[in-house]
């Protein structure tokens, strides 16, 4: 928490029991890192047999829809996956370097190359966003970090993988003091390791407008006699809207006597604000990831222990 610039005064909040959460000011303006901890009081066990079960993530209000991604990635894991009408308009207008869809130019493309005036036009703008989906799961279980993909919504095109290593590369207390797992995030190769859980899964989010993302989770650590903090590491592989990269650490921490644990989870993103009130707008998005992260601690530790958010 001091490493975060806590105070002491929130340091003993935390211990007390309250949500604390701040703002970790950064030199550029566009990333926005927020921070926050909770104590709950059940082992910790429960919370990570959840996230395993994508129960965590469907219990967040915000979101409406998700799905488990397979190995293979199918078409058939974002069957119902529901496309709103506003995408697809927005597909409809996109051009390289303007569109309202955080998409690549080989999408863009294909968009182009619908008859937007045929009865069919929207069935296949609806068909060609879930093919964005899976294959940008596909690129990433097959090759790595380094098929992540290229947004070509605005110029000049943002490059995901980039993105998450400037995050990483302004994260020291994070990487620096973490597992091998945080320091070898942008390592990744395709192939999913056998000495942690990690999967792949897909979510609909409603902020303001509907956020696609494919999400890969990752949990090391923990022991059946509760004494390993756990650390989850998720990665944002590909969103429609919103955020360059982003990246969550989440790490569970034992408290002694062995029962129940600290929640510390740490939101890293570089945000893609609309181009106009660019200024006015980012101050209040950081501010309403710190509101939303806080709500979301509660949340949990209400789902997870009962006491009231």
């Amino acid at each position: 928490m001091a490493q975060s610039g806590f105070s002491a005064s929130e340091e003993s909040q935390a211990r007390a029991g309250k949500v604390v959460t701040r703002i970790l000011p950064q030199g550029d303006d566009t990333a926005a890192f927020v921070t926050g901890i909770v104590r709950i009081d059940v082992p910790a066990e429960i919370l990570v047999d959840r996230i395993r079960s994508l129960e965590v993530f469907r219990s967040n209000p915000r979101v409406e829809q998700l799905g488990r991604i397979s190995i293979p990635p199918r078409l058939e894991d974002v069957r119902l996956l529901h496309i709103e009408n506003e995408d697809v308009s927005a597909l409809g207008h996109c051009r390289v370097g303007d569109c309202d869809l955080q998409i690549d130019r080989a999408v863009i493309d294909r968009a182009r190359a619908i008859d937007w005036r045929a009865p069919t036009a929207a069935a296949e703008a609806r068909s060609l966003i879930q093919q964005t989906l899976v294959v940008a799961a596909t690129a990433y279980l097959e090759r790595g970090s380094r098929a992540m993909p290229t947004y070509d919504d605005n110029a000049p095109p943002e490059e995901v993988a980039k993105n998450l290593e400037t995050i990483l590369s302004i994260s020291p207390e994070i990487v620096g003091g973490g597992p091998a797992l945080y320091r070898d995030l942008m390592k990744f190769s395709g192939a999913l390791p056998s000495d942690a859980d990690s999967f792949l899964y897909w979510r609909k989010e409603d902020l303001h407008k509907a956020l696609l993302s494919i999400v890969h989770v990752t949990i090391q650590g923990g022991d059946q006699g509760g004494a390993r903090p756990y650390w989850i590491a998720i990665v944002h592989v590909y969103d429609s809207r919103y955020f360059l990269g982003y990246l969550e650490f989440l790490t569970l921490i034992p408290r002694a006597p062995a029962h129940g644990f600290y929640l510390v989870r740490s939101i890293r993103a570089r945000i893609n604000p609309p181009r106009f009130f660019r200024g006015m707008l980012l101050g209040r998005i950081k501010r309403a990831m710190r509101a939303a992260l806080g709500e979301d601690l509660a949340l949990t530790r209400a789902r997870l222990d009962g006491t009231p958010p």
